[in-house]
């Protein structure tokens, strides 16, 4: 059965949009530490484990990040939700994340402004004041006389305002060359960001889609949304 945190809203509801939001928040903690009971193993989103993203733009621009562990997924804000169709189990949500802090290994070999960037090693930055678009679409699959509640890959689309990032060991530790090569970099950030950031969204995407999948396994739609409380 599903965990006892998981909040019930009936669809008689004239304003259903309150009762799930408060069954999102009640879920933040859960969601952090994939802690859901004994009977459900669950991945956690502290810290987020990303795959590593491989920039080749020819012979000016390689840059490969691995080991990639980003801190701070767990401590979203709800801003907003819309139910866009309970029937259909369609919903949308506006999430803000104050702060993501990421660490990592790095190799590359760019020039930025003219500026020759070269180096190996490990990284650290963050990301402040994101904002997440979180689409969630939902169907039922029935089963031996039960409508089970299932969902699609949820989407994810993410805007980072402030990035900032940090290099060591830049020209093979040359604190000079590497002080000039990270402000270059943090400079163009947003030429990194545009392919970190589809990593980040990719990796937030899978693991809400197997959380929420796996959480709600048991779950029927007259358990979440019974026709009356």
């Amino acid at each position: 059965m599903s965990p006892s945190v998981i909040e019930r809203c009936s669809r008689k509801d004239p304003n259903p949009r309150d009762c799930i939001r408060a069954s999102v928040e009640k879920l933040r903690t859960n969601l952090a530490t994939g802690n859901w009971g004994d009977d459900f193993k669950v991945p956690k989103l502290e810290p987020l484990l990303l795959d590593g993203i491989y920039m080749d733009r020819g012979k000016d621009f390689k840059a490969n990040f691995t080991d990639i562990s980003v801190n701070g997924p767990g401590k979203w804000i709800l801003e907003d939700i819309k139910v866009a169709d309970l029937e259909k189990l369609t919903f949308d949500f506006i999430l803000t994340l104050p702060k993501l802090e990421f660490t990592s290994k790095y190799s590359l070999n760019v020039r930025l402004a003219i500026v020759d960037i070269k180096g190996k090693g490990n990284t650290k930055g963050y990301f402040k004041n994101s904002r997440a678009r979180v689409r969630v679409r939902g169907y039922v699959e029935p089963k031996d006389g039960k409508n089970y509640v299932r969902f699609r890959r949820i989407q994810v689309r993410i805007n980072i305002p402030e990035a900032k990032f940090y290099l060591e060991n830049l020209f093979n530790g040359d604190e000079v060359l590497g002080q000039l090569g990270n402000r270059v970099i943090n400079e163009n950030s947003q030429i990194f960001l545009a392919d970190l950031v589809p990593g980040l969204e990719n990796s937030l995407s899978e693991k809400f889609t197997d959380i929420i999948n796996n959480v709600l396994r048991d779950a029927t739609v007259e358990d979440m949304f019974p026709p009356e409380l």
